[in-house]
C-alpha cells in the first residue's frame, strides 16, 4: 500500500501496489496519474541520491504553507524505480547514430557477457599480472621509450626536434676538449659539469668589474680572462645536458644492448663533429629495433580478450606464438641481460599457449552468446515492429568493439537512419522507446517499473501486440510477467484484453483497480473479471436492481439505442426524454401511430418496467421539482449526466458556458460505444466529478 500527499491536485491518494504481478490502475483524465508516478520515482530517487525533487510537486495552494509538503510512505522496498513517460521517450531514446543511448550496455552488457569476459580474461591474467607487475619488464619498456624519445625521427632521418639531433650538431666536445680548455677537463667531465657550467657562465659577469682580479679569490688573472671566458662560449649548460642524457640513456642501455652495438655507439658518441650519413643510419636501425621490441612488450602487457576476439578460432595459437620476441631478428639487442628478459617474457606466453584450446573454446562461445542475445533481441523487436505494421527492422552494428542498435528502414536496408527521430511519427517513437524500455529495465533488475499511459494513444492492433511483447515473449524468455510493474491508464482497452480475455497467454499474477477522484482524493476500486460487462448487460442489471423508474428508463434506452430491432421503442423513449406529450419520428413531424406506442408500451412492460406509462411517466418528466430532487439524490455521476440531460429538455438547449463540458455531456458521455465490455457506472466513477460539478452549478440555477 501506497500513501501519497500533497503532490500537485492530490490531497491523498492510497494506492494498492503488490510486488511481483502487474498492477493496473485504470482513471479516467482528471486522475492526475502522472503525478503518482512521479511522486513515487522522486521519492525513491531522494532517498538513495540525496536530492530534493518530491518538493518540486507540493501543490500551489500550499506553496506558502510551511508545515505541508508532499509525502509518500510504504516504498522502503523498492529501491530502483524505471519511469516510462514522455520524459524517458525524449531523453533517452533515438540518438544520432544508435537508436537508444548506450544500447551495448541495455542489450549486450549483461551478466552472462560479463561472465564470459571474465572467464576470457581469466586465462590471460597470468600473462598480464607477470608484465605488468615486472619492475625489470617495466624498467625495459620505460628505457625504451626513453631512447625512442630522444631519438625522434622521420621515415629516414633524425628529426631536428630531438635530443639526440641537438648533441649529433655540435658532437661530443666533453670527449673532445679544446687544447687551450684542457686545464677545466676535470670541472668539464665531474659528474656535477652542468652546475658548474652555469655556475661559471654567471660569475662571467663580475669578470669585467675588475681587469686585474679573480671576482671568486681575487688572485690575478689579466692573463686568463679570455681563455675563462671561452668555457661559457664553447660549452652551453643546455647543449652538454642534452649531450648528458643521451650518454646516460646509451650507457643505461648497454645492458641490453649486443657488445658490437655498445662498440659502436662508444666510437659515435666520443665524434668531435657532424655524423655521417651512415652514422646516421646506423642509429635509425637501432630505434627501428627499439620500436619494434617496445611495441610487442606493450602489446603483451595489455594482451586481454578484445586482443583476441576478433581473430579465427584456427589462427589463435599462431597468433599468440607471433606475440613471442625473437631476439636473433633484433641483432642490436642481442645481449645475455636482453635473452633473459625475452626468455621469461615468452615463457609466460607460452603458459597461456598451453592452454589454447580451452582458450579458444571460451571466445568462442562468448562470440556465440554475443550473436545468441542480439539475435534474440533482433527477432522479437523486429517480430513485433512487422505484426504492428512498422515499417522499420532492427539491426546491430559493432563500431570500436562496441555493439550498437540502429534502425533501419525496410525499403533502404544498405543505409541505418541517423537521427531516427526525424523519421518517426509520434507513435512510432514511442512504440520503440517503450519496447527498448522494457529491455532496459531487465537490464537495470528495476525493484518497480512504472508505465504512466504506454499504450492508449495506438490503435487496437498495435495495442496488443506492444502488450504480447511486454508480458509474453515466445523467444525472449524474460520480460515483465512476474516483475513489479505498476501501469497507470485511461485506456479501458488494456483491462479488457488482460483481465477479462487472460491476455497475452501466461500473465497470471495481475491486479486492476479503478481510480477515482473524490474531490482531490484518490481512492481505488477493485475491478475483477466478472465487473467487465456489455453494456446490455450492464443496463438490464440496472434496471432489476434500482429502484426508480426514470433511472430504469435511461438504461432501457441504452439498450434500444443498441439493437436496431428496437428502433421504435428507441424513439418512444427519446420522445419521453424530449418532454414531447405526443410522440414524432425522427424528423420531428410525423407522429407515431398510437398502435406502434401501444405495441411497445406493452413490450417494456412485460419485459422491463411492469408499471410503465407513457402519459404518466410524461408528467414526471416534466415536472422540474421531482426531476431536480431525482437528479440531487442520484447515487451516480452517469445517471445524474442522464438526468441533467432530461431536465435540459434536449442537446441544442444545454447552455453551460463550457464548450468543453458542453462537448463532454452533448458527446462524450452521451452514447459510450467505444468498447463492446465496459465497466457498470453504478459502481466506478466513469463520469469526470468535473463535469457533475458544472451540471450542479445549471441546475441550482434552475431551482
Amino acid at each position: 500500500m501506497i500513501n501519497i500527499k500533497y503532490c500537485n491536485n492530490i490531497d491523498s491518494a492510497i494506492i494498492n501496489l503488490d510486488k511481483h504481478i502487474l498492477n493496473i490502475k485504470y482513471a479516467i483524465n482528471w486522475t492526475w496519474k502522472t503525478t503518482i508516478a512521479k511522486a513515487i520515482k522522486y521519492s525513491v530517487k531522494d532517498i538513495s541520491e540525496w536530492t530534493t525533487k518530491l518538493k518540486e510537486l507540493k501543490p500551489f495552494k500550499y506553496l506558502w504553507v510551511e508545515e505541508i509538503n508532499p509525502e509518500i510512505t510504504w516504498l522502503e522496498e523498492f529501491n530502483n524505480i524505471m519511469l516510462f513517460d514522455e520524459d524517458y521517450v525524449n531523453q533517452y531514446t533515438f540518438h544520432q547514430d544508435e537508436i537508444v543511448k548506450n544500447s551495448f550496455d541495455i542489450f549486450i552488457n549483461n551478466d552472462k557477457y560479463k561472465e564470459w569476459i571474465d572467464k576470457i580474461n581469466q586465462l590471460v591474467i597470468d600473462l598480464r599480472n607477470s608484465l605488468q607487475n615486472n619492475e625489470e619488464i617495466n624498467n625495459f619498456i620505460i628505457d625504451l621509450n626513453n631512447l625512442i624519445s630522444y631519438w625522434k625521427s622521420t621515415k629516414s632521418w633524425i628529426s631536428a626536434a630531438s635530443v639526440i639531433w641537438k648533441w649529433l650538431w655540435d658532437g661530443n666536445l666533453l670527449e673532445n676538449i679544446p687544447t687551450e680548455l684542457n686545464p677545466y677537463k676535470h670541472y668539464l667531465k665531474c659528474d656535477e659539469n652542468i652546475k658548474w657550467l652555469w655556475w661559471q657562465s654567471n660569475w662571467n659577469s663580475f669578470i669585467d668589474i675588475s681587469s686585474d682580479c679573480c671576482p671568486y679569490c681575487t688572485s690575478w688573472i689579466n692573463t686568463k680572462k679570455e681563455v675563462i671566458k671561452k668555457v661559457s662560449e664553447v660549452y652551453k649548460p643546455k647543449n652538454i645536458e642534452h649531450l648528458n642524457s643521451v650518454i646516460k640513456v646509451i650507457e643505461w642501455l648497454s645492458k641490453y644492448f649486443s657488445d658490437e652495438t655498445n662498440s659502436s655507439l662508444t666510437d659515435i658518441i666520443k665524434k668531435s663533429w657532424w655524423l655521417s650519413d651512415d652514422e646516421q643510419q646506423y642509429l635509425l636501425k637501432i630505434l627501428d629495433e627499439s620500436n619494434q621490441i617496445h611495441n610487442k612488450l606493450v602489446r603483451l602487457k595489455w594482451l586481454n580478450f578484445h586482443n583476441l576476439k576478433h581473430v579465427e578460432k584456427t589462427n589463435i595459437e599462431e597468433e599468440l606464438n607471433n606475440m613471442k620476441i625473437i631476439l636473433n631478428t633484433y641483432p642490436y639487442f642481442k645481449s645475455d641481460y636482453t635473452q633473459k628478459k625475452i626468455d621469461s617474457i615468452n615463457s609466460e606466453l607460452d603458459k597461456v599457449i598451453k592452454k589454447i584450446w580451452f582458450l579458444i573454446w571460451a571466445i568462442e562461445l562468448q562470440k556465440i552468446t554475443v550473436k545468441e542475445t542480439i539475435s534474440l533481441y533482433k527477432t522479437e523487436i523486429n517480430d513485433f515492429l512487422h505484426y504492428a505494421w512498422y515499417n522499420y527492422t532492427i539491426d546491430a552494428t559493432e563500431e570500436n568493439e562496441i555493439y550498437k542498435l540502429v534502425l533501419k528502414h525496410n525499403d533502404n536496408w544498405e543505409n541505418p537512419l541517423n537521427n531516427a527521430k526525424n523519421y518517426l511519427s509520434y507513435w512510432e517513437r514511442n512504440a520503440f522507446a517503450l519496447i527498448i524500455f522494457m529491455f532496459e529495465s531487465l537490464n537495470k533488475k528495476s525493484d518497480l517499473i512504472i508505465l504512466d499511459d504506454p499504450i492508449s494513444s495506438f490503435d487496437k492492433n498495435k495495442k496488443f501486440a506492444i502488450l504480447n511483447i511486454l508480458f509474453w515473449n515466445k523467444v525472449v524468455k524474460e520480460n515483465l510477467r512476474n516483475k513489479s510493474v505498476l501501469m497507470l491508464t485511461h485506456d479501458f482497452e488494456p483491462i479488457i484484453d488482460i483481465i477479462y480475455n487472460q491476455l497475452p497467454k501466461g500473465l497470471e499474477n495481475k491486479t486492476a483497480y479503478f481510480l477515482e477522484n473524490d474531490f482531490w482524493n484518490i481512492v481505488e476500486t477493485e475491478i475483477n473479471k466478472k465487473d467487465i460487462k456489455s453494456f446490455i448487460h450492464i443496463a438490464e442489471e440496472n434496471i432489476k436492481t434500482l429502484s426508480n423508474s426514470i433511472n430504469k428508463l435511461i438504461y432501457l434506452r441504452r439498450i434500444f439505442e443498441l439493437n436496431l430491432k428496437y428502433l421504435d421503442a428507441y424513439e418512444v423513449l427519446s420522445n419521453l426524454f424530449h418532454k414531447r406529450a405526443i410522440p414524432v419520428f425522427i424528423d420531428n413531424i410525423t407522429e407515431i401511430p398510437k398502435e406502434i406506442i401501444a405495441n411497445w408500451v406493452k413490450i417494456i412492460i412485460e419485459n422491463w418496467i411492469s408499471d410503465f406509462e407513457y402519459k404518466m411517466y410524461y408528467e414526471l418528466i416534466t415536472d422540474k421539482v421531482y426531476m431536480i430532487s431525482l437528479y440531487e439524490n442520484s447515487t451516480n455521476n452517469y445517471e445524474k449526466l442522464q438526468i441533467y440531460r432530461i431536465i435540459k429538455d434536449s442537446w441544442t438547449t444545454i447552455e453551460i458556458e463550457s464548450n468543453v463540458i458542453r462537448k463532454f455531456i452533448n458527446e462524450s458521455f452521451h452514447i459510450e460505444n467505444d468498447y463492446l465490455f465496459q465497466l457498470n457506472p453504478c459502481k466506478y466513477k466513469t463520469v469526470p466529478q468535473y463535469v457533475i460539478d458544472e451540471c450542479s452549478k445549471d441546475i441550482e440555477e434552475l431551482k
